[in-house]
């Protein structure tokens, strides 16, 4: 992306940019957490079992929020394809593993 690997930034800012981390993975799990309930009210959602309960959250997220975003970075900001594989490809990880901790977790 262009970015000098040898630049560091100071230490405010570092602190600034983990705690915004934090607060903004709250805010995601939450989310998630609330698109799980709501599955549970499709009829025989029960029996599908919280495998394809946090597989079917972590996806339907994932495509109806993170997808578009990244092809509009593609598309107007002119981003690689592979930046938007690498980018996509983590998040769709990150929320198949979070769901599936919630899954269970419930």
């Amino acid at each position: 992306m262009g970015y000098d690997p040898n630049m560091r930034p100071d230490k405010k800012t570092m602190i600034k940019g983990m705690a915004l981390m934090i607060f903004g993975n709250f805010l995601f799990v939450w989310v998630l957490a609330w698109t799980m309930a709501g599955w549970q009210f499709i009829p025989n959602a029960k029996e599908m079992g919280p495998l394809v309960n946090g597989v079917n959250s972590a996806i339907f997220l994932w495509l109806g929020f993170y997808v578009p975003v990244h092809l509009s970075n593609v598309v107007w900001e002119r981003k690689s394809w592979k930046l938007f594989a690498i980018n996509g490809g983590n998040h769709l990880a990150s929320l198949l593993v979070v769901a599936l901790i919630l899954a269970y977790w419930t």
